[in-house]
């Protein structure tokens, strides 16, 4: 449930107030963007003002999200009980207590889920903003390299807030994902200065939402070579 509402928030809101629509629409472009902590700011500065608890619905739970973004999965359901203790019988509350009835459980990574995939990905402390277009750049005339076939994408993920993933998806073959730390641009600087490692989709998926990179290591400890 968790990681539903996560990967798609907009399901999971209500409509915003047609005089808050555009402010709304600059704060979930920011989300998009994975600049959380900008988002709680401007979400803050909302709350402020004089709008009643079920118009700031969508509000708080997009502040939940970005919290959970950022710290992972237990401050997300302290945010999920401040709704609840805060907007008792808005939509809001509603959805923050089913949320965190089904979400109490511990994070497990076992076995790989039918059609998944494995993902490369780098762990680097954040680039300046220059740093990382020329990485994005230098990955993508990489990509044009590879197979079409392969199908391969890249994307930096926001791990937290010091920290990016720069992932490669869509590999089949765990040992192709491995082979990448052969290829020149990933033992070049700055991707020879991270973490490598190879993921399976849906390990990814809950180390991202959960923030739980320390939890995954703890139960899939890196093999010898």
């Amino acid at each position: 449930v968790y990681a539903q509402y996560l990967a798609q928030p907009d399901r999971a809101l209500t409509p915003a107030t047609s005089l808050l629509d555009s402010q709304y629409a600059e704060v979930y472009r920011l989300f998009t963007e994975q600049q959380y902590g900008a988002v709680i700011e401007k979400i803050d500065e909302v709350l402020e003002q004089s709008w009643s608890p079920e118009q700031v619905s969508p509000w708080v739970l997009l502040r939940a999200q970005s919290t959970g973004r950022t710290l992972g999965k237990e401050a997300f359901l302290k945010e999920l009980e401040r709704i609840v203790r805060d907007y008792p019988n808005t939509p809001a509350a509603l959805s923050a207590s089913a949320w965190s009835a089904t979400e109490a459980g511990e994070i497990t990574f076992g076995d790989a889920e039918p059609y998944d995939h494995y993902k490369a990905a780098v762990l680097l402390p954040k680039l300046s903003q220059v740093q990382d277009s020329l990485l994005m750049g230098s990955l993508a005339k990489w990509l044009l390299s590879q197979d079409p076939e392969s199908r391969l994408r890249i994307s930096r993920d926001a791990y937290d807030e010091s920290r990016d993933f720069y992932v490669v998806h869509g590999y089949l073959d765990p040992k192709k994902a491995n082979a990448l730390t052969q290829e020149k641009i990933w033992a070049q600087k700055p991707l020879s200065q991270g973490r490598f490692f190879v993921f399976l989709a849906s390990h990814y998926r809950k180390i991202q939402l959960y923030k739980a990179l320390d939890t995954y290591l703890e139960q899939r400890p890196p093999k010898n070579p």
